[in-house]
């Protein structure tokens, strides 16, 4: 059955190179900003935010790939994590979230502070695991839907969602080039 476009949030998201470069720049506030709004335009002002439902921030941190997922309505931001209680990714988390309340706040987008919430609900990865960014997609895709958030995924479903994303990249490369 097809989903409808009403069962999912109105959702923008940051690419975490962006992400990256914005957290590890030394560089003042207001310059931060003007990096913000020169890359990220679809996120430059209230009006822009006010569109949106949810803003997803990929964070990449000593080659691991977390999610930050801010519910604007509810000003709330909800630390997604496949390693759970890692003190180094809760650390960088708070840092984003507090550089975003600075952002939104000098760019008069939101006033208050984000409240940080660090979800111990969503599944993990086992330890010998590298499938962190497949993690972080279903994430996405699962919170992006309305509703009450189900994970209905776990660790043993990683090689088949790896294979579902290879086959759906490879329809979509195939399908492109047909049309060249």
């Amino acid at each position: 059955m097809e989903n409808s476009l009403n069962e999912y949030h109105i959702c923008t998201y940051t690419p975490a190179l962006l992400v990256h470069n914005f957290q590890s720049k030394k560089a003042k506030i207001p310059e931060r900003v003007k990096l913000m709004k020169s890359s990220l335009s679809n996120m430059a002002t209230k009006g822009d935010i006010d569109k949106v439902d949810i803003l997803f921030f990929v964070l990449f941190t000593s080659n691991h790939w977390h999610l930050v997922v801010v519910d604007v309505k509810k000003k709330r931001a909800t630390s997604y994590n496949s390693i759970k209680g890692s003190k180094r990714y809760m650390a960088v988390a708070k840092r984003w979230v507090t550089l975003l309340d600075v952002i939104f706040k000098f760019c008069g987008i939101m006033d208050d502070p984000l409240e940080l919430i660090y979800d111990d609900q969503c599944p993990d990865q086992s330890s010998d695991s590298v499938d962190c960014a497949l993690f972080v997609i279903k994430f996405m895709e699962t919170i992006s839907r309305k509703g009450e958030i189900e994970w209905k995924f776990s660790q043993a479903d990683m090689p088949l969602i790896r294979a579902q994303f290879a086959t759906e990249i490879l329809t979509y490369v195939s399908a492109k080039s047909l049309t060249l």
